[in-house]
């Protein structure tokens, strides 16, 4: 697991990128949901995912996840960064995700609320940073 991300914009930014790929897709997703997020939604997000896999045909294949391809910061404090991150599926379409980073015991972890909105459409990366060679 990922941790100790500098108390910055940066390290904010690096915190959720990595934190949501990893609660998503890594083998370890329990240990990083626990542990890596807080928030009113954890608990429920837990128990429907722990339901789904027991529940899931064992051939059933994974999700389709994308990749970052932009980002843009929304604010940023001591505390708490809200970051719009934009993800590229393999289909060519994109969408925004908003995610909030709260910093707690010395790292930053992400916010799971109660009722998480839905990504956005998004048609192009005018008005983000473009990630990485995207």
């Amino acid at each position: 697991m990922a941790r100790c991300y500098a108390h910055t914009p940066v390290g904010a930014l690096l915190a959720t990128s990595q934190i949501s790929v990893r609660y998503l897709a890594a083998d370890d997703w329990l240990k990083v949901t626990r542990t890596q997020t807080v928030g009113a939604g954890r608990d429920t997000y837990i128990a429907d995912r722990t339901k789904s896999e027991q529940t899931a045909p064992p051939d059933a294949g994974g999700s389709v996840h994308g990749q970052i391809a932009g980002f843009r910061f929304v604010t940023y404090n001591d505390t708490t960064a809200v970051i719009q991150t934009v993800w590229r599926f393999p289909d060519g379409r994109m969408q925004a995700a908003t995610t909030t980073m709260l910093w707690q015991d010395g790292d930053w972890r992400l916010e799971f609320p109660a009722d998480p909105p839905d990504p956005t459409p998004v048609d192009s990366l005018a008005g983000y940073t473009s990630w990485g060679g995207v």
